[in-house]
């Protein structure tokens, strides 16, 4: 289905973080998003991966180079408690 055949599943007005966004799977995630109107925020390890994907994708997109595993520079991502300090959390 394509964005333009798919009204109904537009994503205009949502934001999407994307954790390892630069490649591969996440980076083909992220362009769907971004084609059905998301605002994209990709998270990445690799700096210069990262810059690559991000003009790629274009001005809806923004990176964060961030090791997601380091739960203090994750919350420049996602602030807030994690699974880990989350009591009603079920991703432990």
């Amino acid at each position: 289905m394509s964005p333009q055949t798919a009204n109904h599943m537009r994503l205009d007005g949502k934001v999407a973080v994307i954790t390892g966004g630069a490649q591969g799977v996440g980076l083909g995630i992220a362009q769907e998003f971004v084609d059905y109107g998301a605002t994209v925020i990709i998270a990445d390890i690799n700096e210069e991966t990262l810059k690559r994907a991000g003009a790629a994708l274009g001005p809806k997109v923004t990176t964060v180079v961030v090791d997601v595993t380091d739960r203090a520079p994750r919350r420049r991502v996602a602030p807030g408690p994690g699974p880990e300090e989350d009591p009603s959390s079920t991703s432990r």
